[in-house]
């Protein structure tokens, strides 16, 4: 295997200044030293905010040092939403959608918000991570706040929450997600909204969203592995951390799973007496448009539908929460739950919130002249299965379109938190690379790095060799089993180290050289890349890493 690693010169000069890429267009700040006008003082009370808000621990950091059953977490969470000045009876008015799952709840939540603000009412969701803005994670009616609006509830979060702590009444300020949680219900509630879609963040059972006491209805979304040294090693024990927002007598629904995590579910069910059901993926006109959604897509959605129905019929004064036990009655070790299908009166309202749900990040495509971007924010097998099968689908079909074209393939990856690299890889080998970048979230890097010894000192850059190296034992196993690519041999794939997205960007594609500048100048492009008429770039591994190339692109989906 060739390894190619990219040398980096010291720039002639270097330009400090904030460019934001509005519209495709440049825009410096203006001089601090000039006045403000109402507008930039909006701005840096964000600004404000957003330095807060990063200023708090985070969650991961939080929830490493302590054990997976966190319980303290949900009671924490309670003690600070009681000192905002509200009270659970009032929480309690709040209607909400809890949905918790490893693969989609993000994608569930999108849809089911849609579809409930298609049909006419007025919405809250709180999703997690943001791509390219902070105030993605709390929208109202599909909408982030403005950054006026934004300040004004942070503020008034933050100030009663440092003024509880500095009287005793809480031990220390919320973490980065927990205060973001309190915040979004505070918003809900101020606003206030018809519905409330609540994403947890991690696991279920102990993430601080399950301090609310009741719900219309809970979603479990696909289950995998993912954070197993804070939810549990196997399926069953994800399955019972995800299964801990089942409300007591609250109907509750699911995706297929795994036999062994759907005996957890139903097992954590019956314990709550809620009625538990599961849905077929079969929608009605979507199904046969096999090009614009994938299987695991129809999943998600036919999960959102139910949700969204189960929301309206209680929503709806005439019918009553009572008739969804009658439905359902799963006896004791029973694994066949009863299905819901889309095959009822009114469906079509369902769809325009469907067909308009844009979700940005996943399974998405932006095409410039001389590369066509491939987004997906895969981080567990299963996922990395579907995103690698839909890029081969796409690319295929772009091909056929261009059949004269010459083109290469070339993978931009990396992984946050402790995921396993290989296997990830193992499954993207397939996909017959041309290029590999591996490289960190970085948008820029502080320094200049002068040589390639000094790069290897940075822990970010030796994350980045791992990976490498991970990529390079990879194609030896390959080598030994004598395996040829059905379109050229992967032994010959071209794997860089790359200090940051805006850098591996500025290299590899000619046609959006005006939205970024690279902290070094970059040399020793191979001839792949500079001999491509056409490049199909698959960026995966990371929602962070999605969110860069989308901050870049001008497509932040808001």
């Amino acid at each position: 295997m060739r390894s190619h690693v990219l040398n980096f010169v010291k720039p002639a000069f270097m330009e400090f200044r904030s460019l934001n890429f509005l519209n495709g267009a440049y825009t410096t700040m203006v001089d601090c030293k000039k006045l403000r006008t109402p507008v930039e003082i909006s701005e840096r009370k964000f600004q404000d905010a957003c330095s807060k808000l990063h200023s708090l621990r985070s969650a991961m950091a939080v929830r490493e040092k302590a054990t997976k059953h966190a319980y303290h977490e949900v009671t924490e969470t309670k003690k600070q939403f009681l000192c905002l000045g509200m009270t659970m009876e009032k929480l309690d008015q709040l209607s909400v959608v809890h949905i918790a799952g490893t693969k989609g709840k993000g994608s569930t939540c999108a849809y089911t918000e849609s579809i409930l603000r298609n049909c006419g009412y007025k919405t809250g969701m709180f999703c997690s991570p943001h791509l390219v803005d902070l105030r993605e994670r709390i929208q109202i009616n599909g909408r982030h706040l403005s950054e006026s609006t934004f300040s004004r509830y942070f503020f008034e979060v933050y100030d009663r929450l440092l003024e509880s702590m500095k009287n005793g009444a809480i031990s220390d300020m919320p973490h980065y997600f927990q205060f973001l949680t309190l915040m979004a219900l505070y918003v809900f509630l101020k606003e206030p909204v018809d519905v409330a879609i609540l994403e947890v963040g991690i696991g279920g059972q102990y993430d601080c969203t399950n301090f609310i006491n009741t719900a219309v209805v809970c979603g479990i979304s696909l289950l995998d592995y993912d954070h197993e040294h804070i939810l549990g090693s196997t399926l069953d024990e994800i399955a019972w951390q995800k299964a801990g927002i089942f409300k007591h007598q609250v109907p509750a629904i699911t995706q297929p799973q795994h036999q062994k995590a759907m005996n957890v579910l139903i097992e954590r069910a019956q314990a709550k007496n809620n009625p538990l059901y599961t849905v077929s993926g079969n929608v009605p006109g979507l199904n046969k448009d096999a090009t614009n959604y994938e299987p695991f897509q129809l999943l998600n959605i036919s999960l959102a539908i139910q949700l969204a129905r189960v929301w309206l019929r209680d929503h709806d004064q005439e019918n009553s929460r009572k008739q969804w036990f009658s439905d359902c009655n799963i006896q004791l070790g029973s694994t066949n739950l009863p299905v819901l299908d889309c095959d009822f009166p009114d469906f079509s309202k369902f769809t325009r919130g469907i067909k308009t749900c844009h979700i940005p990040g996943r399974l998405q495509i932006i095409k410039h002249e001389s590369v066509s971007f491939y987004l997906d924010g895969a981080h567990t097998e299963e996922s990395m299965k579907a995103c690698a099968d839909w890029f081969l689908k796409q690319c295929n079909l772009e091909m056929k379109s261009k059949s004269s074209t010459k083109m290469i393939r070339v993978l931009m990856f990396t992984v946050t938190g402790g995921r396993k690299v290989k296997n990830l890889l193992s499954i993207l080998k397939e996909c017959s690379f041309d290029v590999v970048i591996f490289l960190p979230n970085l948008q820029h890097n502080p320094k200049v790095i002068e040589d390639l010894k000094e790069l290897a000192t940075l822990e970010n850059m030796e994350h980045c060799r791992d990976m490498q190296t991970v990529w390079y034992n990879l194609h030896q196993e390959i080598s030994e089993c004598q395996y040829k690519s059905t379109r050229r041999n992967t032994m010959e794939a071209v794997s860089i180290l790359c200090p940051s997205v805006n850098d591996a960007l500025y290299w590899c594609s000619s046609d959006v050289k005006n939205l970024v500048k690279p902290s070094y100048k970059l040399i020793g492009v191979p001839a792949l890349l500079r001999g491509a008429a056409h490049i199909q770039l698959l960026a995966t591994g990371s929602l962070l890493l999605v969110g860069k190339l989308l901050s870049f692109l001008n497509t932040d989906g808001l």
